[in-house]
């Protein structure tokens, strides 16, 4: 375990760490009505004791979009997730991972504003906002399933995502958001999920697809069943000590943990200069050099031993 721990601390310290947090991240916060935020299945129960529906479901995708074909109000909807999904206090474990990590990016698909909560100076984005308005300095969390703050009547069902009729899978996969989330996966030091599922096709499919699988890790609870835990690690590292067990770790290596860390150029290495220029270089090594871009150290050294002999780097 601490071995996995001693990864992520050396690939958060590059500088490009990603999380990517679910529903079971922040159950513990407390919202506005003064209850936890609830998962998925209590918010169904919630949404058909306010539309009435019988016989009533823990199915959010079902118990919403029933509740919108039925006629009810949807202004009272709004407000019912409005109260219950409006983090007012945070979890000590969701406080000690969003401030004592200086993650590079943030994604979720939480509605809840518990991250933010956290960090001030994050912007909160959706699926309607436009990649190119960015700059790439931005600190900023997406919420691909929508956030609570910018729920509106308007924007209910486009920008705020409930049910099956605009399920994430589509919006998701057809958004601009998509590319840039997979060029983060495959650029980022480390991706770490925390209470996250893997129920959704196209993220799932994003990560199967990257080379870099060996910088994911999946924080899962512990009594996590072997099935789940199989079919996470064929995406990932799999951790399971929980969203509180992640929290103690953080703290325990918080020494380790660098906040003014430039990010590390990724595509160049540091090469050192020798005195010995007595390699013999062929056809086969200037096409390999200047066509496929392969190092051929004897060439380095020849030309550039005679300049000087401070350390040059080569750029793969």
């Amino acid at each position: 375990m601490d071995t996995y721990f001693k990864e992520i601390i050396e690939k958060i310290n590059v500088g490009k760490a990603i999380l990517f947090v679910g529903a079971g991240f922040s159950q513990h916060c407390i919202n506005i009505t003064g209850t936890t935020c609830p998962l998925a299945d209590a918010l169904a129960e919630k949404i058909c004791t306010r539309g009435k529906i019988d016989p009533p479901s823990t199915d959010l995708n079902y118990t919403s979009e029933k509740y919108c074909h039925e006629g009810n109000n949807l202004n009272e909807l709004i407000s019912l997730l409005k109260d219950e999904l409006t983090v007012s206090e945070v979890s000590e474990e969701v406080k000690t991972i969003c401030t004592s990590v200086p993650w590079y990016k943030i994604y979720t698909t939480n509605y809840d504003n518990a991250v933010e909560s956290c960090l001030p100076d994050l912007l909160p984005l959706d699926l309607t906002d436009n990649v190119n308005n960015l700059q790439i300095q931005d600190k900023r969390c997406l919420h691909i399933n929508g956030y609570i703050e910018k729920l509106t009547l308007q924007n209910l069902n486009n920008g705020f995502y409930l049910s099956d009729e605009t399920s994430m899978a589509d919006i998701f996969n057809s958004s601009p958001w998509s590319t840039v989330f997979k060029n983060d996966v495959d650029r980022c030091s480390c991706l770490i999920f925390i209470g996250y599922s893997l129920s959704d096709f196209d993220i799932k499919k994003i990560i199967y697809n990257t080379a870099m699988r060996e910088n994911i890790y999946f924080i899962v609870k512990q009594d996590i069943s072997k099935e789940s835990e199989y079919k996470y690690s064929k995406l990932g590292k799999v951790v399971c000590i929980g969203v509180e067990g992640f929290a103690q770790k953080i703290k325990q290596y918080s020494h380790q943990i660098k906040f003014n860390t430039i990010n590390q150029l990724t595509s160049i290495k540091k090469y050192e200069l020798t005195t010995n220029t007595d390699d013999t270089i062929s056809d086969k090594d200037l096409i390999d050099m200047f066509v496929y871009g392969k190092l051929i150290s004897g060439y380095w050294k020849k030309v550039f031993y005679q300049m000087t002999t401070t350390s040059f780097h080569e750029i793969n």
